[in-house]
């Protein structure tokens, strides 16, 4: 099952790649493939000399593209905070993506990842 993963990236130092990194392990762990859009997306971007806003749409556009060729989609906890992670998650709702979310939960004084699948309910 190939499984794209969500987590921000705008404004976050090095573009988040420790979170994805952690999550491309949780996912492969489970038997799965990762979808790494740092490693599908951003690179290409880069490249084109893109910035600001057009930088932004361009990436979000091919994520987009990726996401729906897979099967489910990994939300980071901290998805809510970004209008990417947002617009991805209303795209795997309507295309009827297995939605997954990391969750923190606080156990003395560590924090433990818990992935967390639910499969989205279909329409009536």
């Amino acid at each position: 099952m190939k499984v794209w993963l969500s987590a921000p990236i705008d404004g976050q130092k090095n573009y988040n790649k420790k979170e994805f990194e952690k999550m491309e392990q949780e996912i492969a762990e489970l038997g799965w493939e990762p979808i790494n859009p740092l490693k599908v997306v951003g690179k290409d971007a880069l490249k084109l000399g893109l910035s600001g806003n057009s930088l932004w749409l361009y990436c979000l556009i091919r994520d987009l593209e990726k996401l729906v060729e897979c099967d489910a989609c990994y939300f980071h906890h901290t998805w809510r905070r970004s209008t990417g992670c947002q617009i991805e998650r209303l795209v795997a709702e309507k295309f009827e993506k297995i939605i997954m979310e990391q969750r923190q939960v606080r156990v003395g004084k560590y924090i433990l990842a818990i992935l967390e699948r639910r499969e989205n309910e279909k329409s009536a």
